[in-house]
C-alpha cells in the first residue's frame, strides 16, 4: 500500500485518504480519517445520477463538496483517466460541462473532491455504469394534407402517418419520403444532428391524370378516313368514369363514328358509355362520357375512345378537348391535364390517263 495514500470504504462508498509530500500515514491518521467521514467534516460528491448519454452530447455533471477545508480541486474521471479538472477554488461546488465525444459503450465515469487540509482529503463517487449511447436525434414529419405514409431513407415505417416524430434516428443525412393515394410521393432531404429535432415537411400535390389525342399529330389524304384515339392515364389513381367534348375543324374533317375504347374494362368491368352527340356542321361531339357498373375501378393507361373521321377537303384542323371530367369511384374529380392533336389533310394526287380511238 502506498505510504502517502490510502482508499477508505465508508457506508459502501471508497474515499481516497492522502497525506502530504513526506508524510506517512499511519493507522491513527486512518482513524481520524473515517472519523471525519462519519461525522460529515469531509467533502462529498453530490451523487451523480447514472443517465446514459448520447455520444457527441454535452451534459452538466455538478460535484459539490460538504466539510473540508477549502480550496477545492475537482476532478471528473471517465474509466479512471481526467477528463476534466477546476480549481483551487474556495467555491463548494463546480459544473462541468462537458461533451462525450468517446467511444460508444459502458464506462465509468467518477468524480474526485480534494480540499486543502494539511493532510488533503480526497472523496470521490461514481457512476459504475455509465452508456454512452450511438448519436442520434429525432425528424418532425407533416404533410398537408395528413395521413401520408413515411418512408425513411427507403424503408417503410409500419404503422406511421404524419403527423408524426421520428426518434432515434441516427446522426446524418436521410431522405425522408411521404405517399398517399391519389398524390405524387414527396422526398424531402434532412440532416439530423445528435440529440435535435429535424422537420420533414411537405405540401403534398395531387396525381394528375394525363388525357391525350393521340397520334397528336397525324396527316390524311383527302377522300380517306383514318382514326385518332382519346386516351386517358390516371397515373395510378383508380378511376371509374370520365366524360368530355371535342371539337374539330369541319370543312377539313368529319366524323363517322365514335367507339369504346378498352379503358375501363380493364380487368373484365361492365361499362356503360354513351357515344354523345355529333355535329359534323357545327365541328363538335358532345357529351361522350362512360362508365364501370359495380365497385371496379381501372388506373393504368388505355383508351377510352376511339373515333373514325373522313377527311374531306385539304386543310388543317386542330382536335381539342374540353370540359374533360375523370371521377374515382367515389365520384371525386380527378385533376388532369389535356394534351390536343391536329390533323394535316392533303389533297389527294392528281392522275390522268388519255384514250385514243
Amino acid at each position: 500500500m502506498d505510504e502517502m495514500k490510502t482508499i477508505l470504504t465508508v457506508n459502501g462508498k471508497q474515499y481516497s485518504v492522502q497525506a502530504p509530500p513526506g508524510w506517512v500515514l499511519g493507522p491513527a491518521d486512518i482513524e481520524q480519517a473515517k472519523q471525519n467521514i462519519l461525522s460529515g467534516n469531509i467533502k462529498t460528491m453530490n451523487p451523480a445520477t447514472c443517465l446514459d448519454v448520447m455520444q457527441g452530447t454535452a451534459h452538466d455533471i455538478t460535484l459539490t463538496a460538504t466539510g473540508g477545508v477549502p480550496n477545492y480541486t475537482y476532478r471528473l474521471l471517465l474509466d479512471g483517466t481526467q477528463i476534466a479538472t477546476a480549481g483551487p477554488t474556495a467555491n463548494t461546488s463546480n459544473i462541468f460541462n462537458y461533451t462525450f465525444n468517446q467511444a460508444v459503450g459502458a464506462h465509468t465515469l467518477s468524480g474526485e473532491i480534494t480540499d486543502s487540509c494539511a493532510t488533503p482529503q480526497t472523496s470521490s463517487d461514481q457512476c459504475a455504469t455509465f452508456n454512452i449511447l450511438a448519436a442520434t436525434g429525432s425528424i418532425s414529419c407533416t404533410t398537408t394534407p395528413s395521413g401520408a405514409s413515411v418512408t425513411l431513407d427507403g424503408t417503410l415505417q409500419p404503422g406511421v402517418v404524419t403527423p408524426v416524430t421520428l426518434t432515434g434516428v441516427p446522426v446524418g443525412d436521410h431522405t425522408v419520403t411521404f405517399t398517399l393515394a391519389d398524390y405524387n410521393a414527396c422526398p424531402v432531404p434532412v440532416s439530423v444532428t445528435a440529440g435535435s429535432i429535424a422537420t420533414a415537411s411537405c405540401a403534398l400535390t395531387p396525381v394528375i391524370a394525363i388525357v391525350s389525342i393521340e397520334p397528336s399529330t397525324q396527316t390524311a389524304i383527302s377522300g380517306t378516313t383514318f382514326y385518332i384515339d382519346v386516351t386517358i392515364d390516371p397515373l395510378g389513381i383508380a378511376i371509374a368514369g370520365y366524360q368530355f367534348n371535342l371539337a374539330f375543324n369541319s370543312s377539313v374533317v368529319t366524323i363517322l363514328s365514335v367507339t369504346e375504347g378498352n379503358l375501363l374494362k380493364q380487368g373484365g368491368a361492365l361499362t356503360y358509355f354513351s357515344k354523345g352527340t355529333i355535329n359534323n356542321i357545327a365541328g363538335t361531339l358532345i357529351n361522350t362520357f362512360c362508365a364501370i357498373i359495380g365497385k371496379n375501378s381501372v388506373s393504368t393507361k388505355g383508351t377510352a375512345v376511339r373515333i373514325i373521321l373522313n377527311a374531306n377537303n385539304a386543310g388543317s384542323s386542330n382536335i381539342t378537348l374540353s370540359n374533360v371530367k375523370i371521377s374515382t369511384p367515389a365520384g371525386l374529380a380527378v385533376p388532369n391535364i389535356v394534351n390536343n392533336g391536329t390533323v394535316n389533310v392533303l389533297c389527294s394526287a392528281l392522275g390522268i390517263t388519255m384514250d385514243i380511238v
